[in-house]
């Protein structure tokens, strides 16, 4: 980091030198904030070690970094933990990463924190990727200041002895965080944000617990799903044109078969055998190909195409993946969860994406718990239509849903023109794509897409129709409407919309609300309250969640969407069942009140049993 008006004296401890730790604890005592941060040997807890534990101090004397080496001495750990439930406030930069190291190998939680990169996400949430948040990223926006980061000492803490390089890029991360800090704050209460950070650091904890639990594997069912899908891909591609492939240099000239991830080849053969010129090869582009020509064996390939690229998707990604890729040392899948992933406040998930595992009982039936333990699988019901209809204040659903009414049968009575006692269960499943679709303003073209309606006029009637049931809800998106036409007329550089409830905030830039014609893009615009406030909801029940099961043998395991993951031993599944039913709805509660929450869990020896 360049020089800047904190230069701080460093001191290195690597051994159980007492009178050290005696002058540490002697500087740090009536300090009421401290920065920390660690260097780890590699990026995941379970697989890798700490090499450097480093507090940052503003003593009296001036800044102070204390460096413990406890990879050299394993004691010096030990010596901290009675430091870390202490009075001062701790911050830290991704203070999720360090302090699941600190549980793993130490057993220790830091208490009373502060995320400098979660205040800045939460301040500049969807500001784009012009607004990173790495630690120099903010400095820069904060400080303008440039800090020096060397990637080569950035992964050089494998061991001792450390050069004054690295002693010193430790420091800089343990000084950067207390000069951007007051400014985060600040900001942080002139928005309004203040309470939107006490819940994402609330809910901290949780996330970090289920990267750490993670998921066992059911091999035997993984190889038996690897073959057959192995099968089914060989019989799929048996089927595809077969190429002559030219003689290049020593190689012979071989026949091959269409190569279904090359757009140009694919391209080439539909124009030379079918005469059909297709713009590109995605997937709706061949799928509108086999419904509308005229051609069955252009259709045919096509599908043929479609199948084997979801199968190799399936194969590559959800099965493979998981016999190395995303394994850890201890045989389990651990994931990543990241509590801003989304503008919209939802919790994302990474290496691997747990949220984007198909639904289907083949794919999660690998997924399970600790030998000798159950899940415990619970989830909200028809969340999103809850709070829409609270936010919007519409009585005719809100009275449905108190009475136990099955809401989409309702709907599909009204749009479809039909007695409520004689919607067949097409209906209702339309219905329900209905019910979920136009709370975020789905066009009469995207109905027609759907299959629920035949053209654009049919949809159009079909939206009248449901507003006509349900006419707060289109209040509600004229309301939002009316409010970003104003601020796109005031100011179309900082547009921004807010969650009702916990105020959190989502900057937008004109390309997000609007088309090149001036009509406003309603996924974005409507997508943010309703969206937000549910993840708000979630983050709660975590909190709620993760405090309850502290004296239970039970871990969280992934939260996925509107889903909670937990395992437990058979004894206490019941008793399990229903504090994680508790804990959601009260969670969701404290933004919803209007509407009753329903939380249904069951106990199964895999994902697949929900």
């Amino acid at each position: 980091m360049k020089k800047t008006s904190i230069q701080p004296a460093i001191y290195l401890i690597d051994t159980f030198d007492s009178g050290m730790l005696d002058s540490f604890h002697e500087q740090v005592a009536g300090v009421p904030a401290i920065t920390f941060d660690i260097e780890t040997t590699g990026l995941s807890p379970i697989d890798h070690q700490i090499s450097l534990i480093g507090l940052g101090v503003p003593a009296k004397s001036g800044f102070q970094c204390w460096i413990f080496d406890v990879q050299t001495e394993a004691k010096l750990a030990a010596a901290l933990k009675d430091f870390w439930q202490g009075e001062q406030l701790k911050i830290g930069h991704n203070v999720k990463f360090d302090a699941g190291f600190l549980e793993q190998h130490t057993g220790s939680q830091p208490s009373l924190i502060f995320d400098t990169m979660l205040a800045s996400q939460i301040i500049s949430n969807g500001r784009g990727s012009n607004y990173g948040h790495k630690l120099e990223d903010v400095v820069q926006r904060e400080l303008k200041q440039t800090m020096l980061k060397d990637k080569r000492i950035q992964t050089s803490f494998k061991g001792g002895p450390y050069s004054r390089e690295q002693l010193q890029y430790l420091a800089d991360d343990l000084v950067a965080p207390w000069l951007v800090f007051t400014k985060l704050v600040e900001q942080l209460q002139n928005e309004q944000l203040d309470w939107v950070n006490a819940l994402e650091l609330a809910a901290l904890s949780a996330l970090q617990e289920m990267e750490l639990t993670g998921f066992a594997i059911d091999d035997e069912s993984r190889m038996v799903l690897q073959q057959s899908l192995e099968q089914q891909l060989e019989e799929l591609t048996a089927q595809l044109p077969q190429l002559e492939k030219p003689a290049k240099g020593k190689k012979s000239a071989a026949v091959e078969p269409l190569n279904i991830n090359s757009h140009s080849q694919i391209k080439e053969y539909f124009q030379k055998t079918w005469q059909i010129n297709l713009p590109d090869t995605k997937e709706e582009t061949l799928v509108e190909l086999a419904r509308t020509t005229g051609k069955p064996e252009a259709a045919a390939l096509a599908e043929t195409i479609t199948q084997c690229r979801h199968l190799h998707k399936r194969l590559n990604t959800y099965v493979n993946h998981l016999q190395d890729k995303h394994r850890r040392s201890n045989g389990r899948v651990h994931g990543q969860f990241n509590p801003m992933g989304t503008v919209s406040g939802r919790i994302s998930a990474s290496n691997p994406n747990l949220q984007n595992i198909p639904r289907s009982t083949e794919f999660r039936k690998l997924y399970i718990p600790t030998e000798g333990k159950v899940f415990v699988i619970c989830d909200y019901s028809q969340i999103e239509l809850r709070v829409c209809a609270e936010l919007a204040g519409e009585t005719r659903m809100i009275e449905a849903m108190r009475q136990g009414e099955d809401l989409h049968r309702m709907t599909a009575a009204k749009v479809f023109g039909v007695p409520e006692a004689e919607v067949s269960k097409e209906q209702r499943q339309q219905a329900k794509t209905v019910n979920f679709g136009l709370i975020y303003g789905m066009s009469p073209n995207r109905l027609v897409k759907e299959g629920i309606a035949k053209d654009q006029k049919q949809g159009a009637a079909i939206i009248k129709a449901f507003f006509e049931l349900y006419p707060k809800i289109k209040r509600m998106h004229k309301y939002l409407e009316q409010q970003m036409e104003q601020a796109i007329q005031k100011d179309p550089t900082r547009l921004q919309i807010r969650t009702p409830g916990s105020n959190r905030k989502r900057w937008l830039s004109k390309q997000d609300v609007s088309f090149k014609d001036g009509a406003l893009r309603p996924n974005t615009l409507f997508n943010q309250p309703v969206q937000g406030l549910a993840a708000g909801g979630m983050k709660a029940a975590l909190v709620v969640l993760k405090q309850r099961l502290e004296e239970l043998d039970a871990e969280l395991v992934a939260v996925i969407h509107d889903e909670v993951i937990v395992q437990t031993s058979p004894p206490f599944a019941n008793e399990v069942r229903g504090i994680v039913e508790q804990a959601m709805s009260e969670g969701m509660q404290t933004f919803i009140s209007e509407v009753p929450i329903i939380a249904e869990s069951v106990v199964g020896k895999s994902w697949a049993d929900k």
